[in-house]
């Protein structure tokens, strides 16, 4: 506690933490059900594909397991995944991971960079739905029908980095990507995990520590030819 010349208390300081868990299964009825519909707690992409028995993900785990998400870039509907805004404090730690498939590293995955402007447009529809934009006098600010914002003109370095950090190769160019903007929509840090084990459903996973308040963008991408599950 800390208080003022009289005694009386003007703040308390508490070491005390909390833990909020957010899982996509997919699934029509996950088990246990999630406190709201999943669709509301993430952005979905158009398609949900059901897995198919004696696909590696099939009941994977030996846990009822019968939906994913299937990316490839061929399909513009396909591009983007599943993803989730999170607003985040400095000081918050998050814990992020997905799990992920495909078959084969092939030399048709080791192609140039895919055009920019044509991933962002897919992220806008699956993180903002129909969306305007922002009269603050740079065009650059998006906001959603469902209120999410996304500054395009930051979202286009944090794609170019990430391109740039991953050149093209045999494996296929599918990531769960991370981005933390601050208060003001501003690109403060982010990077993207790259699958990387062909024939075997493999986990992605990261952990970041929060260093500004703001807003964390979460989804999955595949920017190659090679169907890729997550």
């Amino acid at each position: 506690y800390i208080t003022d010349h009289l005694g009386n208390t003007r703040a308390i300081i508490t070491e005390e933490t909390s833990q909020i868990a957010y899982k996509a299964t997919h699934e029509d009825s996950p088990v246990p059900a999630p406190p709201a519909p999943e669709r509301e707690l993430f952005s979905f992409p158009s398609n949900v594909d059901n897995i198919q028995s004696g696909h590696k993900f099939y009941d994977y785990n030996g846990v009822a397991n019968r939906k994913f998400i299937r990316l490839n870039y061929a399909d513009a509907n396909r591009r983007i995944g599943t993803g989730k805004v999170l607003r985040v404090m400095s000081g918050d730690q998050v814990d992020l991971g997905v799990l992920s498939y495909y078959q084969t590293n092939s030399q048709e995955n080791n192609t140039s960079n895919q055009i920019i402007n044509d991933i962002l447009n897919q992220l806008v529809n699956v993180l903002l739905g129909p969306a305007s934009v922002v009269p603050n006098g740079k065009g650059n600010i998006l906001q959603g029908a469902n209120g999410v914002i996304l500054n395009k003109e930051d979202f286009t370095t944090f794609v170019q980095n990430n391109q740039t950090q991953n050149p093209p190769s045999t494996v296929p160019k599918a990531y769960l990507n991370y981005a933390l903007f601050d208060d003001n929509f501003q690109l403060v840090s982010g990077s993207a995990l790259r699958v990387s084990q062909p024939g075997e459903v493999a986990p992605l996973t990261g952990r970041i520590n929060i260093s500004k308040n703001g807003y964390l963008y979460v989804y999955v991408s595949n920017e190659s030819v090679e169907p890729v599950y997550f």
